[in-house]
């Protein structure tokens, strides 16, 4: 299996805050931390780390957090396709969790700016890859370009999901989401799904599977030939829920190319996504395939 993975890199400075801020108060934070993330980081990462042969194909801006991040990078291993812009800012985000809930500050920066001729301008080989993997932190259009030029299967991750076009659902095999983004495809409330699900296949014949992650209620997927199936989360201390999903797509791209069912793939998923909430910071800190494996 050879993977592009084609997005946003964004430095993440998670908060983890221990009450619900009053209005203009100052709230000290006990550690602060920078993490690589962005949603195509974390999937490429976690493929990474579960073996998988893939290559980043991303973008930073020519300051200091982009020296930073490119640093990371180089660390980890990543084999990466850079877009570089001196005079544009690397993109970042303020994670923040409260005991009732999680928020993001996110400021796109360069994401926002990436052009076709970008890429046709780094030496890539379209052709190397089998499976390329597209979400929404870059333009849809740039991500519709790059579709079409890879001879594979095309994985989805609307997130987020307006403006999706529709030519890249046409070219879409795997669609994964999570449920507000799939309410926003279909148009209709959740429990609606499967009522609309055989329209929404009809519409886009190069639809596989549909695989919606519903936070701490765990999973479902959907198939063209009518199967799906549900699946809870695995309980779990929840430290950072930043890059979960993007754990859970990673994992369940690795188990279906391992020849897993659906079934198998989504209970690797899901305990992906598991360990992956137990760490602050997504990117580097995803879980490894020896991870996954001592849990087998």
């Amino acid at each position: 299996m050879r993977v592009f993975v084609l997005g946003s890199t964004v430095v993440d400075m998670p908060m983890i805050i221990d009450h619900d801020p009053e209005d203009g108060e100052t709230v000290p934070i006990s550690s602060g931390r920078m993490y690589l993330g962005g949603k195509a980081v974390n999937q490429a990462m976690q493929l990474f780390n579960l073996g998988v042969d893939v290559r980043l194909i991303t973008a930073l801006g020519g300051d200091p957090l982009g020296e930073w991040a490119l640093s990371e990078l180089e660390k980890a291993s990543l084999p990466v396709s850079l877009v570089q812009k001196r005079e544009t800012t690397t993109a970042y985000a303020v994670p923040v969790g409260t005991p009732d809930k999680h928020f993001i500050f996110h400021v796109p920066g360069i994401n926002s700016h990436v052009t076709n001729f970008d890429l046709e301008n780094l030496d890539i080989n379209w052709q190397w890859a089998d499976t390329i993997i597209v979400q929404g932190e870059w333009p849809w259009r740039i991500s519709l370009w790059a579709a079409q030029q890879v001879n594979g299967q095309v994985v989805v991750n609307p997130a987020p999901a307006p403006g999706l076009p529709h030519d890249l659902l046409s070219l879409t095999h795997t669609l994964i989401s999570n449920q507000q983004e799939l309410s926003t495809i279909l148009g209709v409330s959740e429990v609606e799904w499967d009522q609309a699900m055989p329209h929404f296949f009809a519409a886009y014949p190069n639809l596989s599977v549909c695989v919606a992650s519903l936070g701490h209620r765990g999973m479902r997927y959907f198939t063209r030939s009518g199967e799906g199936n549900a699946f809870p989360a695995f309980p779990t201390e929840v430290v950072d829920p930043t890059g979960a999903g993007d754990s859970l797509l990673g994992a369940w791209i690795w188990a279906i190319a391992q020849g897993m069912s659906y079934d198998q793939a989504a209970v690797i998923a899901l305990r992906a996504g598991s360990l992956a909430v137990k760490r602050l910071g997504a990117g580097t800190n995803l879980p490894t395939r020896t991870d996954l494996e001592q849990w087998l």
